[in-house]
């Protein structure tokens, strides 16, 4: 059975009102429902996950999550959401080549149409975290990021800010508000100058991190 490429917009079918379906709980949709992406796609996913545990190891850089419970450190939990444990990392698609990254609670499953084909839905899954990937080619983690407005020299880096970013976002929905190294703020939904809060949460993450 074949599904759309994430690199192509696809069809989503009804949200839930917020309960997930039966059977399925409160847990993360399991990444392999997922189409493919592109192996260079996937590798640089690994390659900026090894970056941003690396200066998540750094004192500094972990104290941006100082709200954790104890014994919960942002490295783990970051590798955690990674494999699908606390949540998970997947990609998706937007058509607006801004959209780096985003952190919801709504996952995806495989449901069939009136007409008997194969759709995805939106799940929502409260206080399970989904960080998802722009696979749109020209977004700024598949593409590179642009120069000169106080962004890292390496696109490498650039993406493990982004991971490091949504990471904060994540551990809000897990640990509640402010739990996390970002505000939640920054957020369409909750204050119009959330593009300007988003960039001081990147800039904090770059200051202290790298």
């Amino acid at each position: 059975m074949q599904f759309p490429p994430l690199t192509a917009p696809i069809s989503i079918g009804p949200i839930d009102a917020g309960q997930p379906p039966p059977g399925l709980g409160q847990v993360p949709i399991p990444p392999l429902l997922c189409a493919p992406v592109p192996q260079e796609y996937e590798d640089l996913l690994r390659e900026a996950i090894g970056i941003a545990v690396s200066a998540l190891e750094n004192p500094d850089c972990a104290s941006l999550f100082g709200n954790l419970p104890p014994r919960v450190n942002p490295a783990d939990l970051l590798i955690d959401l990674y494999l699908g444990i606390a949540g998970d990392i997947t990609f998706f698609y937007s058509s607006d080549p801004n959209t780096a990254a985003q952190t919801t609670q709504v996952g995806h499953r495989v449901g069939t149409s009136s007409s008997g084909q194969p759709i995805y839905q939106a799940v929502g899954t409260p206080g399970v975290p989904h960080i998802g990937i722009n696979s749109n080619p020209e977004s700024a983690f598949i593409g590179g990021y642009p120069t000169g407005i106080g962004l890292l020299p390496s696109d490498a880096q650039n993406r493990a800010v982004t991971l490091i970013h949504e990471l904060g976002h994540a551990a809000n929905v897990l640990y509640g508000p402010f739990g996390g190294a970002v505000s939640e703020l920054d957020t369409p939904t909750t204050n119009p100058m959330f593009a300007y809060i988003n960039r001081l949460n990147s800039a904090r993450i770059r200051r202290r991190c790298f």
